[in-house]
């Protein structure tokens, strides 16, 4: 094992270059000349904030929307066309005119398409995007309900998803969404049973296929959703699938009072989804992993043992060696062995996460502190590390759950990307430490972060990196508390109602926010808060008997603890912590919807409406 210990003209000489070079410009040779490293420091400042000035733009235009409702307008269909025009008003209201949107939509606009079949006397009738509900309403109240002469159950699909695409879509709406509700499939024997009667059995008769028109629909960036009224759609929306390239969301709508909640979710889940890809700023030029998710556990013994280094950091000594920033100590631990699923398990916005074995004794030890710590405070000596020349073989292996970068191109899965953020959630650990320390006497649960690794493997294909950590053990749910933007109290109270998480748990890990703010002086704040709430082991406690005044009883009690892992760090020096640090933005944003609970007041945390302009970056 070996440490190495950056110098702070190396740490920031690092960080200039990556953003320099990720933004197309040459940085050179490190610099030691103050002056020139200041001005190269402004540069990258300044270049800093104009992404960050892009990627709020990005999120504002991730909070328009365009949604159209798609609609089988044939006589069964009736009710449903009633019950879009009865919902569109509490749509409305719940997304765009109540303040406690947990999406914060900024603007809604709504369009209709009801198609119907090649023989029908109205075959397509059309509401374009307005802003007016009361149009659509209008609309839907005349809209016909009449179907066509030979009544087969199959209707012209493609006929609603062609003139969906050709909707004047505004270029302003970073969400678009179509909103499908029928009760019939499309022509074609490959989207329905065999034993339906349909008059065009080989498909569309004028040539449409459903390849085409949801390939419109990925260059357009259109949400697709299905409102499912009967069985007989299945096989249509099994196909639209294979052809659409993702999972379609169904909703069960035959009970027309749902659709308004159905619509509503999907807007949630689009909006958020887009304000997830605005916050990463990942360029047009970025290419997707091609990849395939599989849940099952790995057969172990068939998989080969792959041989890597771990990069590991040092938790800071002081809160104000992060503020500043006084580099961490880097260790290096060579020749571990570990084997890694074929295939990743599950995908964020961000990451696609494999299942792993780390074979060797030790995994948790990688961590050692400084050997010159005297009750928590930095003295002058230099810090010394174990050396350990070789890792010890275990008798079993431990679970380990190993991520990389979904997204491959410029920048977007470098080694100096998986040191951020491992340096990112090394500090959020050791924040939450200090935190723990002050509400653990209060009676709150402690809030961990897991200790993460880069793992460097490199083989005849090159150099592969992968963020590494444990594995969450038990039946545990995972829970997004916080994003590091568009941030609400009602996001996280959604949670608790979807979720079933404690109220408290939430208040603390939301002062916990708080508290990394006020605890820097407004510097730096610990967002995007996610990970799994589960048992703190055991607490055992020294009971006196009544009888015996040298005996005691034991008693064990279990306590819960939220277990976090791939934080973001908010801080004015925007050089730091990227591509997630959002500078004053993005703090901002957290106390636009953060309202101050029972412990940040027990804390004596200050309530925040305008966080102050930086002056010391």
């Amino acid at each position: 094992m070996a440490s190495s210990v950056q110098t702070p003209l190396s740490s920031l000489n690092r960080r200039l270059r990556n953003i320099c070079e990720r933004e197309g410009m040459d940085y050179g040779e490190d610099v030691l000349d103050e002056d020139e490293l200041v001005r190269r420091f402004r540069v990258a400042t300044q270049l800093t904030a104009k992404t960050i000035r892009g990627v709020m733009s990005e999120i504002r235009r991730a909070k328009t929307v365009d949604l159209c409702f798609l609609i089988d307008g044939t006589s069964s269909m009736r009710p449903h066309i009633e019950g879009v025009r009865d919902s569109v008003a509490k749509i409305v209201n719940t997304m765009v005119r109540s303040r406690a949107t947990p999406t914060g939509i900024e603007q809604l606009r709504l369009a209709v398409v009801v198609y119907r079949d090649f023989d029908n006397p109205t075959p397509m009738e059309v509401c374009q995007f307005t802003e007016s509900p009361d149009k659509c309403v209008d609309f839907c109240k005349n809209a016909k309900a009449i179907s066509g002469a030979k009544h087969d159950p199959p209707e012209d699909v493609f006929g609603g998803l062609e003139q969906a695409s050709k909707l004047q879509w505004s270029k302003d709406a970073g969400t678009r969404i179509v909103f499908h509700m029928g009760d019939s499939p499309c022509h074609g024997n490959r989207y329905h049973a065999a034993s339906m009667r349909d008059s065009y059995p080989n498909g569309d008769p004028r040539g449409r296929t459903s390849q085409d028109l949801f390939k419109r629909f990925k260059e357009l960036g259109i949400d697709y959703y299905f409102g499912k009224i009967s069985r007989h759609t299945d096989q249509m929306i099994d196909e639209f699938c294979k052809d659409y390239g993702r999972f379609i969301t169904t909703f069960s709508v035959e009970d027309v009072s749902k659709i308004a909640g159905s619509v509503i979710s999907s807007i949630s889940t689009s909006v958020e989804e887009n304000v997830e890809k605005s916050k990463l700023g990942i360029s047009r030029q970025a290419k997707l992993r091609d990849y395939r998710l599989d849940g099952g556990t790995p057969a172990w013994d068939s998989l080969p043992v792959l041989q890597g280094t771990y990069l590991v950091y040092e938790l800071p000594d002081t809160v104000e060696d992060v503020v500043d920033d006084k580099p961490l100590v880097e260790k290096q631990i060579s020749n571990v062995r570990v084997k890694i699923a074929p295939n990743p398990f599950a995908e964020g916005s961000e990451r696609i996460a494999y299942f792993g074995q780390d074979l060797f004794v030790g995994y948790g030890d990688h961590r050692a502190r400084s050997a010159t710590r005297r009750g928590g405070r930095a003295v002058s000596a230099p810090r010394r590390t174990v050396v350990v020349a070789e890792p010890t073989p275990a008798a079993t292996p431990t679970d380990i759950v190993l991520k990389e970068y979904k997204y491959l191109g410029k920048k977007q899965n470098t080694l100096e990307r998986y040191k951020t953020a491992c340096e990112a959630q090394t500090v959020a650990f050791y924040l939450a430490d200090q935190f723990n320390s002050l509400t653990g006497p209060l009676g709150e649960p402690p809030i961990k972060f897991l200790k993460t690794k880069a793992l460097l493997l490199t083989s005849s294909k090159g150099l592969r990196i992968m963020s590494c950590e444990r594995k969450f053990f038990g039946d545990v749910k995972f829970v997004k508390f916080s994003n590091n933007c568009a941030y609400s109290m009602q996001s996280a109270a959604r949670e608790v109602s979807t979720s079933g998480v404690d109220p408290r748990i939430v208040g603390t890990v939301m002062a916990f926010s708080h508290w990394t703010f006020q605890r820097t002086d407004g510097f730096l704040m610990v967002v995007d808060l996610q990970g799994c709430i589960c048992e703190d082991g055991t607490i055992t406690t020294s009971l006196q008997k009544s009888n015996d005044a040298k005996a005691a009883a034991v008693k064990k009690t279990k306590t819960k603890k939220v277990l976090m892992t791939d934080p973001a760090i908010h801080c004015l020096d925007v050089t730091r912590y990227a591509p997630l640090n959002l500078g004053r933005s993005g703090m901002q944003a957290f106390f636009n919807g953060h309202q101050c609970g029972q412990l940040c007041r027990r804390l004596g945390l200050e309530e925040v409406s305008q966080v102050p302009s930086p002056e010391r970056c």
